[in-house]
């Protein structure tokens, strides 16, 4: 006789049995309910949200148009990230979920704030960001050796062997030359050990960005920790919003930080390619975030 799994014998508690039934029972009396408010609160927040659909398709245009051609791998590789980015909090503001388009908001800014940090040394930086994946791949391929053949390990090492020295193992690819940066320009202590670690928020500040790591970093980082702080997000007047949730003023901040990063990071790319028409399309985001400013404004809801 086969042994019955768990939950099997769970079932045969008369409570779980009658659980069970009393939540078929209210999935279906209130399935058109629910479904009728989610459609008519959706279809309110929608006009909302598609001021993103600009960005993203802009995005894709000017892929399309070849703008990115002479650009850097790590422009491109950051660029894939944003339109992603900016897709997922598209689909989750639309299905009602702010809290985690907030998380990928984060994303965003992190983005900004990396890109601001490698144009200040572009060259050097942009291929430190791009061939940490060497580095660590070989890490990966050495903890899962049974997955690859002995040639691919090989040229996992070789390439290894080539970028070591650039890195710090279980550290960001851009923690030895932070270190450096942050040591010429904020010095040491008296102890003789550097005023400032190898951070984002220190590399956020070492490129003019502190306030809005502060500010919007915080903030983002609320429903990724699980904060009390969550209120904001979930608690109004007392009552619980339970997902779905299409508040208005939330969705608004949210796009509007979502746009803004977007915007910010897009910008820097474009502004080093040279092609004649470039200059066209920067004027034309220009435009975009000027429209998004005018009729979009953040409000966080206290």
């Amino acid at each position: 006789m086969t042994e019955k799994s768990l939950s099997e014998q769970l079932f045969e508690e008369e409570y779980v049995r009658a659980i069970d039934q009393q939540l078929k029972e209210f999935v279906l009396e209130n399935k058109d309910v629910f479904q009728a408010a989610f459609i008519k609160d959706r279809e309110k927040a929608i006009p909302h949200t598609q001021v993103l659909d600009k960005m993203y398709s802009f995005i894709l245009l000017c892929f399309t148009e070849n703008l990115f051609e002479t650009s850097h791998e790590a422009e491109k590789l950051f660029l894939a990230k944003i339109v992603s980015n900016i897709h997922g909090v598209r689909m989750l503001l639309d299905s009602g979920c702010p809290s985690e388009a907030l998380m990928v908001t984060r994303g965003l800014l992190e983005c900004y704030i990396l890109l601001k940090y490698m144009n200040t040394k572009f060259d050097k930086y942009a291929d430190l960001y791009v061939n940490h994946s060497l580095y660590e791949r070989y890490f990966r391929a050495r903890n899962n050796a049974h997955d690859y053949t002995t040639e691919h390990l090989v040229e996992f090492r070789r390439d290894y062997d080539k970028v070591k020295d650039h890195y710090v193992e279980k550290k960001p690819w851009y923690y030895k030359v932070l270190q450096r940066d942050l040591l010429e320009k904020y010095g040491r202590n008296r102890s003789n050990k550097p005023k400032k670690k190898p951070s984002l928020m220190n590399m956020a500040e070492l490129v003019g960005l502190i306030e809005s790591y502060k500010i919007d970093y915080n903030i983002y980082s609320v429903p990724v920790h699980a904060s009390s702080s969550m209120q904001f997000l979930h608690v109004r007047e007392g009552d619980y919003w339970l997902a779905p949730n299409f508040d208005e003023r939330i969705i608004d901040s949210i796009v509007y930080s979502t746009f803004n990063y977007a915007y910010k990071s897009l910008d820097l790319v474009l502004k080093r390619e040279v092609k004649g028409k470039t200059e066209l399309y920067r004027t034309y985001l220009s435009y975009l975030w000027a429209k998004v400013t005018e009729n979009v404004k953040p409000n966080y809801v206290e």
